[in-house]
């Protein structure tokens, strides 16, 4: 397919994506992070969302990434990643403003950040102003910002488990970890691409709505592509993005063989949904933001390429443009030989023998059971999130490997909110999986 060129710091991504890799793993892994941290900011910076710190000899902006935000820096970032700093300098600081430690340049942001209660103080009188910001706290913020709720979508103290599961981050975040300019960049700019919670819209058409960014500003960037896309990770896999789901294609097949699970797409799909090569382009990039590394790309004896990617679990993804039983196909292929244990078979529940058991599976113990007799029966077990992904940070995944190996099919999946549905049969069996990032799993059986 065509290839169009794309704007440059999409392609500087890219470039930097398809790096090959290195015999010094620690050097390369610290340049592709600062690289990472600079395209965001530049990213943010040039759609009007960041701000730099001054400008170099060529006049370029600079940004001081490697430098420890204040609370009151990252209040300012966030308001400005929302395209809310001229209402914030306009809004008259109130009575109700009553921190005494916010300097006079802070308290347009954190007075806006306050009322929308995006932030909060340590007690009714003291902001933290100079206190520097920790990941969870500028986690924290965004996640609130995007509509989720601490105390119940997640904890504030452990923001980074929902931020995980939603691929804003890529679990580098941890309690007493640093935490730089740089990282508030590259949170802000992924969360440019996280879906607001309970709505079917991502930040970056909000804020274009908003008119806080121009198309041309989203264009310049290489953004485009997430003004439609949709951005989700596969049921078996929830760190790959879902090739399909990308295009809005569907799929034509999915098998799953002990280790390794493959998903079939029609290439003419895929040329409908993508004549001159940008969103393929686009779906290698989101790769690398969820955290994939490029490995090696090469040519099978008829001449098709192969790319690989490695996931941070440790997975293997191939890409290949092939033909499968006649069919001019797009594959892509799952291999599961990471850090965890998995997939592997585990003995059923008590009431049906043919469903893995989900506790079992993972060593822990349901936290809720329910059952129902009379014209259907049906059975379901609950399970608290963080004793389940504490196991395996992959855990959806793993047990839908888990279902596929016992002989169950995808059926569908649906959302609501932030809540995800997985839905799996076997015959007359029917396996509903239930995923609330910070709360809990709910596995639901139909017999």
């Amino acid at each position: 397919m065509k290839k169009r060129i794309i704007s440059s710091l999409l392609t500087l991504a890219m470039v930097l994506s398809f790096t090959a890799f290195a015999p010094s793993v620690a050097g390369t892994a610290a340049k592709a992070t600062a690289d990472a941290a600079y395209y965001s900011a530049s990213t943010l910076y040039t759609l009007g969302l960041f701000k730099g710190t001054g400008t170099d000899a060529s006049g370029a902006p600079t940004f001081e990434l490697d430098r420890a935000p204040t609370r009151a820096e990252a209040v300012a970032m966030l308001i400005r990643l929302l395209g809310r700093e001229k209402e914030a300098l306009n809004t008259k600081v109130d009575s109700s403003f009553l921190f005494t430690d916010v300097p006079e340049w802070a308290k347009p942001y954190v007075n806006l950040a306050f009322k929308l209660g995006y932030t909060s103080g340590y007690d009714s009188y003291t902001f933290g102003s100079d206190d520097y910001a920790s990941a969870s706290q500028y986690i924290t913020f965004v996640l609130r910002a995007l509509g989720y709720k601490s105390g119940t979508d997640f904890y504030y103290d452990s923001a980074w488990t929902l931020s995980d599961s939603l691929g804003m981050t890529g679990g580098e975040y941890y309690a007493g970890c640093s935490f730089t300019r740089g990282d508030a960049a590259k949170i802000s700019c992924n969360a440019l691409v996280q879906s607001v919670s309970g709505k079917n819209f991502r930040l970056l058409p909000y804020l274009y709505g908003a008119g806080a960014v121009s198309d041309a500003a989203i264009k310049s960037t290489g953004l485009n592509w997430a003004m439609k896309r949709s951005e989700v990770g596969y049921p078996e896999h929830i760190y790959v993005p879902d090739f399909g789901a990308y295009f809005g294609i569907s799929i034509l097949n999915r098998k799953s063989d002990n280790d390794t699970i493959t998903f079939l797409y029609s290439l003419a799909d895929v040329q409908a949904a993508d004549p001159d090569g940008s969103l393929l382009a686009g779906y290698q990039d989101l790769l690398t933001r969820w955290s994939c590394t490029k490995g090696q790309a090469y040519y099978k004896t008829d001449g098709s390429q192969i790319m690989q990617y490695t996931t941070r679990a440790g997975d293997q993804i191939e890409m290949e443009q092939t033909w499968v039983d006649g069919v001019s196909s797009y594959k892509i292929v799952i291999k599961f030989f990471g850090r965890y244990s998995y997939p592997k078979k585990v003995k059923g529940y008590p009431e049906s023998s043919e469903v893995p058991d989900l506790g079992v599976y993972f060593g822990t113990s349901a936290s809720g059971y329910s059952m129902s007799t009379g014209s259907v029966n049906s059975f379901g077990y609950y399970y608290k999130y963080t004793d389940v992904y504490v196991k395996d940070k992959n855990a959806i995944g793993a047990y839908i490997m888990a279902l596929s190996m016992s002989g169950f099919t995808y059926s569908n999946i649906a959302y609501a909110g932030n809540t995800t549905y997985y839905y799996y049969t076997k015959g007359s069996i029917k396996v509903a999986v239930t995923l609330k990032p910070g709360e809990y799993l709910y596995v639901n059986v139909t017999m």
